[in-house]
């Protein structure tokens, strides 16, 4: 249920980003939105890696390496003797794809496709993204209408991945637990 409520939150924000900017198209509208934008998107990202995480474990399909990467951890030794938990950042794209790949071990027919345009719009938005965050100029914090496209474009492709794929992972539970059911039966 939490997850639920986080994924309103941040879609309910880039509804509402949107509808502003619709009813008013200004620069500060433009910003907003686009904020509102990488908040799900960050978000939505992180949940995807989370659920893949979760159900490739209870699968017991998880490497140890891949489980350290799909939680952004990483961990040293300090001159203490001491291990200390290092939180690693993992890039949405790099933490999407990583998802993606781990999620078709679960369910070989899932085919998340990056060689679409939608994909490309998302790494293209991240720029812009990356521009209107970090800004050196007046020319950084304007927002045209091909960069409101790329960013509209990068979100709805990764909100029609992220579901198809978070189903696939629940597929060899699925499996399992079908299994149990009929044994079951069989008694």
């Amino acid at each position: 249920m939490q997850e639920m409520t986080f994924a309103r939150i941040l879609l309910g924000d880039v509804s509402e980003a949107h509808a502003r900017l619709q009813a008013n198209d200004t620069q500060t509208a433009r910003r907003e939105l686009i904020r509102s934008l990488f908040a799900a998107i960050e978000g939505m990202a992180w949940s995807y890696r989370q659920f893949v995480r979760e159900s490739l474990r209870k699968a017991e399909m998880l490497e140890f390496e891949e489980d350290l990467a799909l939680s952004e951890m990483s961990y040293s030794v300090g001159e203490d003797g001491k291990v200390k938990a290092e939180r690693k950042f993992v890039s949405v794209t790099a933490g999407v794809r990583l998802a993606s790949r781990m999620a078709k071990r679960a369910d070989p027919s899932l085919a998340v496709d990056f060689g679409t345009s939608g994909w490309q719009e998302l790494r293209d938005a991240i720029q812009v993204r990356n521009r209107i965050t970090h800004p050196k100029s007046v020319r950084d914090v304007e927002i045209d209408d091909n960069d409101l496209a790329v960013c509209l474009g990068g979100f709805y492709w990764l909100m029609e991945a992220i579901p198809d794929a978070m189903e696939s992972t629940l597929t060899p539970l699925r499996e399992e637990s079908d299994f149990a059911r009929s044994f079951v039966d069989a008694l």
